[in-house]
């Protein structure tokens, strides 16, 4: 008994003429559809909290800016009523 590759291509060329050849083929575009949708999701998800994690570095050096000349103001104030006095 010898391998034969006629008998092989052949067995394929019959598979493929099936139903279940054809739902087998939806079934696998179906599913690199839905992982590609799904790999997109998920880039276009992380992008967003990049986005978002910029947004918060922004406002806390504000915040940061602010809290240094309320520091600033507070120190200068105590410094003048003790001038003051």
């Amino acid at each position: 008994m010898a391998f034969s590759w006629d008998k092989i291509t052949g067995d394929t060329k019959q598979f493929i003429k099936t139903p279940l050849a054809v739902m087998m083929m939806i079934i696998l575009v179906a599913l690199g559809w839905s992982t590609r949708m799904l790999l997109k999701a998920k880039d276009d998800e992380l992008h967003n909290q990049e986005l978002r994690i910029q947004d918060c570095d922004e406002e806390r050096k504000s915040d940061k800016k602010l809290m240094q000349e309320i520091v600033f103001q507070q120190q200068l104030n105590d410094k003048l009523k003790k001038d003051g006095k």
